[in-house]
Protein backbone atom coordinates (compact mmCIF):
# COMPACT_ATOMS: atom_id res chain seq x y z
CA UNK A 1 0.00 0.00 0.00
CA UNK A 2 1.24 3.51 -0.82
CA UNK A 3 1.24 6.72 1.60
CA UNK A 4 -2.38 8.47 0.81
CA UNK A 5 -4.23 4.99 -0.98
CA UNK A 6 -7.76 4.94 0.01
CA UNK A 7 -7.89 2.23 2.17
CA UNK A 8 -11.29 0.33 4.36
CA UNK A 9 -10.12 -0.26 8.07
CA UNK A 10 -12.19 -3.03 9.85
CA UNK A 11 -11.95 -2.97 13.47
CA UNK A 12 -12.56 -5.09 16.72
CA UNK A 13 -13.64 -4.29 20.06
CA UNK A 14 -16.15 -2.55 19.35
CA UNK A 15 -16.54 -4.16 15.94
CA UNK A 16 -16.52 -0.70 13.55
CA UNK A 17 -15.46 0.15 9.43
CA UNK A 18 -13.37 3.07 8.74
CA UNK A 19 -13.13 4.33 5.52
CA UNK A 20 -10.18 7.06 4.49
CA UNK A 21 -6.48 7.95 3.15
CA UNK A 22 -3.56 5.76 4.95
CA UNK A 23 -1.12 8.73 6.61
CA UNK A 24 1.25 6.24 8.09
CA UNK A 25 1.28 2.39 8.86
CA UNK A 26 3.79 1.18 11.55
CA UNK A 27 4.30 -1.99 14.35
CA UNK A 28 2.42 0.57 16.64
CA UNK A 29 -0.93 1.36 14.32
CA UNK A 30 -2.20 3.25 11.64
CA UNK A 31 -2.89 7.14 11.18
CA UNK A 32 -5.70 7.96 9.02
CA UNK A 33 -7.45 10.71 7.90
CA UNK A 34 -10.92 9.40 7.51
CA UNK A 35 -14.36 8.46 8.47
CA UNK A 36 -17.07 5.96 9.62
CA UNK A 37 -17.85 3.71 6.79
CA UNK A 38 -21.68 4.30 7.60
CA UNK A 39 -21.15 8.07 7.76
CA UNK A 40 -19.98 7.79 3.80
CA UNK A 41 -22.77 8.25 2.26
CA UNK A 42 -24.35 11.14 3.70
CA UNK A 43 -20.44 13.03 3.81
CA UNK A 44 -19.55 12.68 0.27
CA UNK A 45 -23.04 14.33 -0.47
CA UNK A 46 -22.27 17.43 1.67
CA UNK A 47 -19.15 17.46 0.02
CA UNK A 48 -21.40 17.25 -3.62
CA UNK A 49 -23.79 19.95 -2.46
CA UNK A 50 -20.72 22.29 -1.06
CA UNK A 51 -22.25 21.91 2.41
CA UNK A 52 -19.84 22.41 5.54
CA UNK A 53 -20.34 20.15 8.84
CA UNK A 54 -18.87 17.54 8.22
CA UNK A 55 -15.38 16.68 7.86
CA UNK A 56 -13.26 13.90 7.71
CA UNK A 57 -10.69 13.47 10.66
CA UNK A 58 -7.37 12.42 11.30
CA UNK A 59 -7.80 8.96 13.64
CA UNK A 60 -4.76 6.68 15.25
CA UNK A 61 -5.45 3.09 15.41
CA UNK A 62 -4.00 0.84 17.52
CA UNK A 63 -2.50 -2.21 15.93
CA UNK A 64 -4.39 -4.49 18.65
CA UNK A 65 -8.00 -3.03 17.40
CA UNK A 66 -7.09 -3.83 13.53
CA UNK A 67 -8.84 -7.20 12.36
CA UNK A 68 -8.17 -5.98 8.61
CA UNK A 69 -6.89 -3.86 6.41
CA UNK A 70 -8.27 -3.31 2.94
CA UNK A 71 -6.80 -1.20 0.13
CA UNK A 72 -10.20 0.40 -1.26
CA UNK A 73 -10.28 -0.50 -5.11
CA UNK A 74 -13.04 -1.07 -8.10
CA UNK A 75 -12.46 -4.54 -8.79
CA UNK A 76 -15.05 -5.35 -11.53
CA UNK A 77 -18.92 -4.13 -11.28
CA UNK A 78 -17.98 -3.03 -7.44
CA UNK A 79 -16.64 0.49 -7.41
CA UNK A 80 -14.47 1.53 -4.49
CA UNK A 81 -15.38 4.59 -2.16
CA UNK A 82 -13.18 6.79 -3.39
CA UNK A 83 -14.24 6.17 -7.00
CA UNK A 84 -17.69 6.88 -5.69
CA UNK A 85 -16.61 10.35 -3.81
CA UNK A 86 -15.16 11.15 -7.37
CA UNK A 87 -18.14 10.67 -9.33
CA UNK A 88 -20.44 12.47 -6.99
CA UNK A 89 -18.20 15.77 -6.11
CA UNK A 90 -16.27 15.64 -9.52
CA UNK A 91 -12.85 15.52 -8.42
CA UNK A 92 -10.51 12.76 -6.18
CA UNK A 93 -10.01 12.44 -2.65
CA UNK A 94 -6.58 13.40 -3.13
CA UNK A 95 -7.40 16.87 -4.76
CA UNK A 96 -10.45 17.48 -2.22
CA UNK A 97 -7.88 16.88 0.95
CA UNK A 98 -4.91 18.90 -1.27
CA UNK A 99 -3.03 15.81 -0.88
CA UNK A 100 -0.62 14.90 -3.56
CA UNK A 101 -0.24 11.33 -4.25
CA UNK A 102 3.13 9.96 -4.17
CA UNK A 103 4.63 8.07 -7.46
CA UNK A 104 5.89 4.99 -5.09
CA UNK A 105 5.45 3.98 -1.78
CA UNK A 106 7.79 5.23 1.12
CA UNK A 107 9.32 2.22 2.63
CA UNK A 108 10.45 3.53 5.96
CA UNK A 109 6.37 4.78 6.37
CA UNK A 110 4.71 1.50 4.96
CA UNK A 111 7.05 -1.13 5.43
CA UNK A 112 5.45 -3.58 8.39
CA UNK A 113 7.21 -6.89 9.29
CA UNK A 114 7.09 -8.47 12.36
CA UNK A 115 9.63 -8.44 14.11
CA UNK A 116 10.46 -11.87 16.15
CA UNK A 117 10.90 -12.24 19.75
CA UNK A 118 13.76 -13.69 19.35
CA UNK A 119 16.26 -12.15 17.18
CA UNK A 120 19.35 -13.92 16.14
CA UNK A 121 23.06 -12.82 14.84
CA UNK A 122 22.97 -12.36 11.05
CA UNK A 123 24.95 -15.74 10.00
CA UNK A 124 23.86 -18.11 12.50
CA UNK A 125 21.43 -20.41 11.87
CA UNK A 126 18.17 -20.16 14.57
CA UNK A 127 18.57 -22.45 18.12
CA UNK A 128 16.93 -25.78 18.19
CA UNK A 129 14.83 -25.64 21.05
CA UNK A 130 15.24 -29.07 23.92
CA UNK A 131 13.62 -32.01 22.43
CA UNK A 132 13.28 -31.36 18.83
Amino acid sequence: MKLYSPVIVSLQNPKEKLWGVLLSLDPSGVTLRGIDLSSFDDWSRHVANGEGGMALSTLFIPMHRIERLNLDETQGVIVSYADMFGARVGKTIHEHLELREPAVADPSVLQFRPQSHRQREPGKPPKKKPGR
